[in-house]
């Protein structure tokens, strides 16, 4: 097995100022999310790379440099690893042409796996390339992704080069900031920038107790986010301020763009951006102005 560097194709969705001295490892166990790590995305990398079944007489090889067919599909220009993410790579020398390799790849899918696309690359000569790319069905706590790719080049008449990759994607830990007591709130201002005929903006401050409960127990359940990118639909934009009673304690001002993310301010601090699956802030924030997502 060869471990491979690999960048992430993500872009960085935490902020930059966060006060390294107020991270919430245990916090995140008990209020919110668990956080993953580093070691605990490797393991589970190699396990899933374990549980591979390739087809026998399969060899190992090595090649330097790797082919640019055969690269790690996430890789980036600088060959580093990613924050945040874990990755593995397996390059062997298969005895099948490609298309038969691909057939039983797909026949010994690895347990607890699904095969979520297929495809090929072609060449006046033929076929250059084929591809199986794979999820994950179940993740333990604490892992945001985990996902497979297997690359498949023609290497003479009846042999293969095929490459595994394995990809995971931890839960970083949120910090302490992130944390809201809505006790220590007086009120919570929630603005939009709505799109549509006219651009304009819509502001209500809530003073009701149930109403900032509300949104500290959503901001409290999401975890911090990993580094991944996702398609950006136009969506309307939305913040939160959580206004403290006293002066004494910190703003936290929640920012959402209909991404998946949140991001989170605190004192003026940028803090590592939340991960909204089901962009649960927007819809809230929208509810409670009565305007559209």
């Amino acid at each position: 097995m060869v471990g491979v560097a690999v960048a992430s194709m993500a872009v960085l969705l935490a902020g930059c100022g966060t006060d390294p001295g107020s991270t919430a490892q245990a916090a995140s166990a008990v209020t919110g999310p668990q956080a993953g790590s580093r070691a605990q995305a490797e393991t589970f990398a190699r396990d899933f790379m374990a549980r591979f079944v390739v087809p026998p007489g399969t060899r190992p090889v090595r090649l330097s440099p790797v082919p640019l067919l055969l690269r790690d599909p996430w890789a980036g220009p600088a060959g580093s690893s990613a924050p945040g993410s874990a990755d593995l790579g397996q390059l062997d020398e298969v005895g099948l042409a490609p298309a038969a390799t691909q057939a039983f790849m797909l026949t010994h899918e690895p347990g607890g796996a699904d095969s979520t696309g297929t495809g090929q690359e072609n060449s006046p000569g033929g076929v250059r390339e084929l591809y199986i790319h794979l999820g994950s069905r179940s993740l333990p706590r604490g892992i945001n992704d985990a996902e497979a790719m297997v690359l498949m080049v023609p290497r003479g008449a009846a042999s293969t080069l095929i490459i595994i990759y394995v990809h995971v994607l931890w839960f970083p830990s949120r910090t302490a900031a992130e944390y809201l007591d809505a006790a220590d709130f007086g009120s919570v201002t929630v603005s939009a920038v709505v799109y549509g005929a006219k651009l304009h903006r819509v502001t209500r401050t809530f003073r009701s107790a149930a109403d900032i409960a509300a949104l500290a127990r959503l901001f409290n359940g999401l975890p911090a986010a990993p580094d991944t990118t996702h398609t950006c639909p136009s969506s309307n934009t939305f913040q939160i301020s959580f206004d403290p009673r006293t002066a004494d304690q910190a703003q936290v001002v929640v920012a959402t763009y209909g991404c998946y993310a949140a991001n989170v301010t605190s004192g003026g601090i940028p803090q590592p951006a939340l991960l909204d699956h089901n962009n649960a802030v927007a819809a809230l924030s929208a509810r409670m102005l009565g305007v559209g997502r």
